[in-house]
């Protein structure tokens, strides 16, 4: 508030117009008359913002004389709230809840909270949600992030009267009592209304447990209707009714079973349980209840190695991953044991903590005194000793150079004077050069240097074929492969004519 004091040396009273500018908001009267000298008068002159806001104010006479007058008006801020429903007007039925969204704003350039009221017809109830939970202010804070959602369930009394009712919501704050919004909305009381409540079921239930729920759903209309039963939070994807919908009378009840099984890794932390009833008649008709299911601590693991098998040549090491699942739902740590029985591991750790729902590999070192087939073991024990697990792998250590791999391919039938064709395959392990390819037909005849020769048998019988190769470290290998030739042979006679 500012004292405006204008003193006039006319002689005569005069009339002097009033007029501000700068960037203070000052509220003035459009005139005041001067009579007796001088005269004073009270303003306001309000700071748009923070900081100083230097204005002036201007007198002006009807005698054409003028002046000005500056002051600052220091700006410590300002408060300010609005407050908005999403919706206008929103269905409910007797007991069953209509859902808006309420948003509340800090229009201001202070920090400020704001208690928050509604107002319902008498016997209804009212509440304002954030994530669930029931709360009576917010506080918004003024910048980019200065509104804050909230969620409004009104529910009408079991006997509401069909027909529309105002809600309202009043944001007041709690800093500056002149500051102060309030959000309208209609509540639309139809004929159609639903109740959802749990009779029974678990406080809590293990990750790989089913959990049941005894449900009761009640027509709270007055016309007949049918339900779809939903179920909401965490269990959503868990869950199914049985049976899947109801259709009900006014005035009647079902008791139906919710069941929820295979929660995986669940932590063991309670979670919020929703059963849901929709009308399908009218979809906004959604009645629901709420129950709290808590999950049991529970220790368990896995174990694999990599990989199971693994042959190696001319070494007497090996390198194995040895992987551990925490499967359980609590962080847990692990004493883990290998063995080789007839050599010796090394593992890179003896004990390792594994967060739930997770893994870890360790590097499995193994040493064998000789050529040879090893079994590997490994276990896994929890600290409590309420979880363990065991795996196997199996090393298989080739000592010195190794023959060929050799394969004279598959036996075949065949008829007499028909050509043969051969497929055999060689193969050395080391990645020696094969130097030598010999083919014995069975027959009495032979071929070399080729793994695909072809033969034509001159008799019918079961002939063996043998094939032979060498590396060129001296490894020779053989194969044998059976023909069977079938058809007779004709015999021409040969006449001679003599004299």
């Amino acid at each position: 508030t500012y004292t405006l004091t204008i003193s006039s040396y006319a002689g005569t009273a005069v009339t002097y117009a009033l007029a501000a500018s700068g960037l203070a908001d000052v509220t003035l009267p459009p005139s005041v008359n001067v009579s007796g000298g001088s005269a004073s008068l009270s303003f306001q002159a309000t700071p748009p913002q923070a900081g100083p806001q230097p204005f002036t104010v201007w007198a002006t006479g009807d005698n054409g004389a003028r002046d000005g007058a500056d002051a600052v008006a220091e700006g410590q801020g300002r408060f300010g709230v609005t407050a908005a429903l999403s919706q206008t007007t929103v269905t409910a039925g007797p007991a069953t809840p209509a859902l808006f969204d309420l948003f509340v704003t800090n229009a201001g350039t202070l920090p400020d909270t704001y208690a928050l009221s509604v107002q319902a017809p008498a016997g209804w109830t009212a509440e304002l949600l954030v994530n669930g939970t029931a709360v009576g202010q917010i506080s918004p804070p003024p910048g980019p992030f200065a509104t804050a959602q909230l969620a409004l369930r009104v529910t009408p009394d079991a006997n509401a009267a069909v027909g529309p009712a105002v809600v309202t919501v009043t944001a007041q704050s709690l800093a500056n009592s002149g500051t102060r919004a309030v959000a309208a909305g209609t509540v639309i009381v139809g004929s159609r209304g639903v109740t959802v409540e749990f009779l029974s079921g678990p406080a809590a239930v293990d990750p790989s447990g089913t959990a049941t729920w005894q449900v009761e759903v009640t027509n709270t209309g007055s016309a007949a209707d049918s339900y779809d039963l939903l179920a909401a939070g965490y269990i959503a994807a868990f869950a199914q009714f049985t049976p899947a919908s109801v259709s009900l009378n006014p005035g009647q009840s079902q008791t139906v079973q919710l069941t929820a099984s295979g929660f995986g890794g669940a932590l063991p932390e309670p979670v919020s349980v929703v059963a849901a009833a929709r009308s399908q008649a009218d979809p906004g008709i959604v009645g629901q209840d709420v129950t709290t299911l808590s999950f049991n601590a529970v220790e368990a693991v896995m174990m694999a190695w990599r990989p199971v098998t693994q042959t190696v040549v001319n070494e007497l090491t090996a390198q194995f991953a040895l992987v551990i699942t925490n499967t359980g739902n609590v962080n847990t740590e692990y004493r883990i044991n290998t063995s080789v029985p007839g050599a010796s591991s090394q593992v890179a750790l003896r004990r390792i903590p594994i967060p739930a729902q997770q893994s870890a590999v360790l590097l499995v070192d193994v040493e064998v005194p000789a050529g040879g087939t090893y079994v590997l073991g490994a276990t896994a024990v929890s600290a409590s000793g309420n979880a363990s697990a065991s795996a196997a792998a199996t090393l298989i250590v080739l000592a010195g150079n190794q023959p060929p791999a050799v394969d004279a391919g598959p036996p075949q039938t065949a008829e007499v004077l028909e050509l043969v064709q051969f497929a055999g395959t060689a193969v050395d392990p080391e990645g020696d050069a094969i130097v030598r390819i010999d083919w014995d037909f069975g027959d009495g005849q032979t071929a070399s240097g080729t793994l695909t020769p072809t033969h034509t048998y001159l008799l019918p019988g079961d002939f063996q074929v043998t094939l032979t190769v060498e590396d060129d470290q001296g490894n020779v290998a053989t194969d044998t492969v059976t023909i069977t030739v079938t058809g007779a042979v004709e015999f021409f006679p040969i006449i001679f004519n003599g004299s």
